[in-house]
């Protein structure tokens, strides 16, 4: 059983607007120091948009892009990887010694994400192109958060362990439902492919209404042992995060 915050539609807004706020707190507590360049631009974007997730369009969707963007780079800092804010790629982080060019897509329906997928694809190549460094490498990051919760669900579990493994479940689901679109890149500095979710959950066990997060990385096929150490790395700093 819910709790009453929860229920009819001030409940549902309050679930998405509780997801939103807290995930706009950890991105605060990353950038708390010295603001990079390009933080307060997009700050300011993120807050533009519908309220309302069930009201978003692919026409009003930038806000919450750039909230993905700045979900990937905030969880890259905490763990103490330096990170910058470009205009391309859209996060541009140092692991290892090694440039990471990180090209962020939000889907807006399961139909697209292929479709994103190659257009990061794309986007990668022209900034390894122009990265003026051999050793950079690339990885697509896409957001399933819009097509697994267009705003109106509220996932459960019985407590916080089973409810984690089950996203986890249903992020790798998802990635492994599309492996077509990313597993054959031919690009071989392109390395490997994020997808990230969150979204309102409700701990039964303890009747609390909170936040769940999962992310999944993929190797991509093909990838010499080196370039795999690097993405084992890349995953478990963004996944502890």
């Amino acid at each position: 059983m819910l709790n009453e915050a929860t229920q009819g539609e001030d409940g549902r807004l309050a679930m998405f607007s509780l997801t939103e706020a807290m995930e706009f707190l950890d991105i605060h507590a990353a950038f708390r120091g010295e603001a990079p360049a390009g933080l307060r631009s997009r700050l300011r974007d993120a807050l533009q948009g519908p309220t309302d997730p069930v009201d978003e369009s692919p026409d009003s969707n930038r806000a919450r892009n750039i909230m993905f963007e700045l979900n990937v780079a905030s969880r890259l800092l905490v763990r103490g990887i330096p990170v910058a804010l470009r205009e391309n790629p859209d996060v541009l982080c140092e692991l290892l010694g090694t440039p990471i060019y990180l090209q962020c897509k939000r889907p807006f329906r399961a139909t697209t994400i292929a479709v994103n997928i190659d257009n990061a694809r794309h986007q990668l190549i022209r900034d390894l192109d122009g990265a003026g460094n051999p050793d950079a490498r690339g990885i697509v990051a896409i957001s399933v958060s819009r097509v697994f919760n267009p705003g109106d669900q509220l996932f459960a579990g019985r407590d916080e362990a089973t409810l984690k493994d089950r996203l986890g479940d249903e992020v790798q689901a998802l990635g492994k439902s599309v492996a077509e679109s990313w597993n054959g890149i031919a690009e071989g500095r392109i390395i490997g492919i994020l997808f990230h979710l969150i979204t309102p959950t409700h701990l039964q066990d303890i009747n609390l209404l909170t936040v769940g997060q999962q992310t999944v990385v993929f190797p991509i096929s093909g990838r010499v042992t080196e370039d795999i150490e690097l993405l084992r790395e890349f995953a478990r700093a963004i996944s502890e995060a």
